[in-house]
């Protein structure tokens, strides 16, 4: 939809008259219970890392270059 403010995004239920813009839209979530954590929490020190290498550090295990 392109609005006077600009293009953006909208969702719609074709059952209901529900719509909204997809940045404000409600849904229920796809998850009724979250799992257990399978590790407890530890901080990781990260000096000097950019962001990119944080996250593949914690979340992909990436070899470090």
């Amino acid at each position: 939809m392109i609005a006077d403010t600009g293009e953006d995004a909208l969702v719609y239920c074709p059952n209901s008259d529900y719509a909204a813009n997809i940045e404000l839209a409600e849904a229920w979530p796809l998850l009724v219970e979250r799992v257990a954590a399978s590790k407890t929490l530890t901080k990781t020190p990260t000096p000097a890392r950019a962001l990119c290498d944080v996250a593949a550090l914690l979340v992909c295990r990436w070899p470090k270059r």
